[in-house]
């Protein structure tokens, strides 16, 4: 036994692959973890009005955070691997097209919240979070870390980062830090880790220069321009509810309901997760002429999917007033209903990640934009009803109703997919 571990610690060792995926993932959970023994501290220090400025201007500045990634994340990655393009041709079009998107996104976020806040503390944390968005822009030196199979050494800069973080959070809220003070750390952050990753990358790489070439940059944006506006309008619809409670009922709502979703979608990185090792085997089953292990396989995964969905709302719902009341105190009572009926979330968003692999296998990706911009004018319309009148209540009752019915558009559309789901007289449902 402790040989056969051994052995698996040197193959691990001596692929590269499984060794950046391993410290990736593990920078990943540390660092979801101490952003969320963070936020326990933080919400719980400031009063839910107080809190609520900062929730909503996070919410607002994500509206337009998408712009700055421009989606090249998979575009830059490829192109360095082909090796087609020089890469400092690419990591330079690709650093100008993300640092134009972060400057447009600031001027169009800052001039909205001068609208409606004027020169208030909400539109200095806004424009701090933007200018934070700037400095990120240097995400493009992740890309190359990525696609020379070497992004083990972000992760051990960022992990060195979540630890320090957290630390620096709590000891600030020990000394009763200021609420824009936590946005300010935010950006100092920012800089000196990509001052880092830059410091890294010049002194691993042998590209001494970077350069701009307006074909290439007109063939980054050919081909990242679908995923851009798919991920522009997806964070519209994920984050316009907070936006649209600020509005008609004030930031003292605002609170409560960003708890308690940011709590629900804590348990979506599980889809995510498992997808990740189905995604693979289910291409492989589709691609043979019997489509009969395909069907049972994903069959069995909507099967997990559904029973894991359950299982979590269920849960939620028995202990969601202990949950709230253990981890941000009695002030936040109200995030109590949200984080219960907005559990219902949990199981639609399951369906749909595991939707978006047979549409993916399928190769029908433009039905995911279709659909994500169905998602983002019913929940608009939903919330405009709603949220006057119900406030918070009103705001779940959107995000519920927008991802049932997206699912159901989607299973009405797709026929093909209706029928592998509720096929009734197929064995593999009976032999589960």
């Amino acid at each position: 036994m402790l040989n056969k571990i051994t052995i698996k610690i040197w193959q691990l060792k001596h692929n590269e692959v499984a060794l950046n995926s391993a410290w990736q993932f593990f920078e990943r959970f540390v660092g979801l973890g101490c952003s969320f023994i963070a936020s326990i501290f933080v919400i719980r220090y400031f009063a839910p009005a107080e809190y609520g400025i900062f929730a909503y201007a996070a919410s607002y500045v994500t509206l337009f955070s998408s712009l700055t990634s421009m989606g090249l994340q998979s575009i830059v990655v490829r192109e360095v691997v082909k090796n087609s393009i020089p890469t400092e041709t690419i990591l330079g079009s690709a650093f100008v097209i993300m640092i134009c998107g972060a400057v447009a996104a600031l001027i169009l976020a800052v001039s909205g919240a001068l609208l409606t806040h004027e020169k208030s503390t909400t539109t200095w944390i806004i424009l701090i979070m933007c200018m934070t968005n700037i400095v990120g822009s240097l995400a493009v030196i992740n890309y190359y870390f990525q696609a020379k199979i070497k992004a083990r050494y972000i992760a051990y800069i960022m992990l060195v980062q979540d630890v320090i973080d957290i630390c620096i959070r709590i000891g600030m809220v020990h000394f009763k830090a200021k609420l824009l003070s936590f946005a300010l750390l935010g950006l100092i952050e920012s800089i000196l880790v990509y001052a880092a990753i830059y410091l890294l990358f010049r002194s691993s790489s042998k590209l001494k220069s970077w350069r701009i070439e307006a074909k290439t940059i007109k063939f980054l944006l050919h081909q990242s321009m679908p995923i851009a506006l798919t991920a522009l309008i997806s964070s519209q619809y994920m984050r316009l509810d907070q936006v649209m409670l600020e509005h008609f009922k004030g930031f003292a709502q605002v609170a409560p309901y960003s708890v308690g979703i940011k709590l629900i979608e804590v348990f979506y990185i599980i889809p995510s997760i498992i997808s990740i090792n189905l995604f693979p085997k289910m291409t492989a089953l589709f691609n043979n002429v019997d489509k009969t292990p395909f069907n049972r396989y994903f069959q069995k995964a909507i099967i997990m999917y559904l029973a894991s969905s359950i299982i979590i709302i269920i849960l939620l719902f028995i202990f969601a007033e202990k949950i709230i009341f253990l981890l941000y105190g009695t002030k936040y009572y109200n995030a109590v209903f949200v984080l219960k009926y907005g559990s219902l979330c949990i199981l639609p968003y399951f369906l749909a990640v595991i939707t978006e692999i047979w549409i993916q296998i399928n190769s029908m990706q433009k039905y995911s934009l279709y659909k994500t911009i169905a998602m983002l004018i019913l929940n608009i319309i939903l919330c405009i009803i709603l949220i006057p009148r119900y406030g918070q209540q009103g705001a779940v009752a959107a995000l519920v109703i927008t991802y049932l019915i997206s699912n159901l558009i989607v299973w009405i559309i797709f026929k093909d997919l209706r029928q592998l789901i509720f096929m009734k007289h197929n064995k593999t449902w009976r032999n589960l």
